[in-house]
């Protein structure tokens, strides 16, 4: 029996039959692969008929589900279809009928409608609770990162701060070191006057010495060198 006979016999619109077929696909013979046509079994036919009349009674499909359940486990048998129960409806009738039908899916959809709408809400509170996260960490990666460079700062001052006591200490230490050998100088040249030394002997100490004053005034320039160009 074709579905389109099986809404006639019962009173229902083939969308209703189709939803119902889905719906308590459990309780009826084995739907048919895609593709191919849905025939219903006089079984069929007979569960779809009270599937009808508790619709009837106002049951939704839970309820309904529920009491086929029961009907099946108890083994219960679905009355017959009666011929003289058959509803022959006019073209009035079917209209009205198809109206209701439509009426009905129309619901159903503006609810669906509905239940998207309050997932799309929920979706987009859930992006800017994302998009306020992002921003927090921006916030406290960019306080890191320049907690980071006033410490490598510190760190820096202070590192430039040794060298260079470091530096004029070693400077210190070269000029006191010249100074030492100025005075050795005049020292000789004093000798040399109330000694009576040679003149040739004078300089030759006093050559000795200037070489080593030009070694430590050039190691002195060249320390000096080397803290500017760090200090750059």
């Amino acid at each position: 029996m074709k579905m389109k006979q099986v809404a006639e016999r019962i009173g229902k619109h083939e969308n209703t039959i189709r939803n119902w077929s889905d719906w308590y696909a459990e309780f009826l013979s084995p739907a048919p692969l895609k593709g191919e046509a849905r025939f219903f079994t006089d079984d069929d036919l007979r569960v779809l008929a009270y599937i009808s009349e508790l619709s009837a009674k106002g049951l939704s499909r839970q309820p309904i589900q529920e009491s086929l359940r029961s009907k099946f486990e108890s083994q219960v048998p679905f009355p017959p279809v009666q011929p003289d129960t058959l509803i022959d409806l006019d073209a009035q009738q079917k209209t009205a009928l198809a109206l209701a039908e439509t009426r009905t899916e129309l619901t159903t959809a503006q609810t669906a409608l509905i239940l998207k709408d309050a997932q799309l809400k929920e979706f987009s509170a859930t992006i800017n609770e994302l998009r306020e996260q992002v921003q927090y960490l921006r916030v406290a990666h960019e306080q890191e990162r320049s907690a980071f460079t006033a410490r490598l700062n510190e760190l820096m001052e202070r590192y430039m701060d040794k060298y260079t006591e470091r530096a004029d200490r070693v400077g210190d230490k070269y000029a006191g070191e010249i100074a030492a050998l100025r005075e050795q100088i005049g020292q000789l040249r004093q000798q040399v006057i109330d000694t009576g030394q040679s003149e040739q002997q004078h300089l030759t100490e006093v050559a000795h010495l200037n070489q080593i004053i030009d070694r430590l005034k050039q190691q002195l320039e060249q320390t000096r060198s080397d803290k500017s160009v760090e200090d750059k």
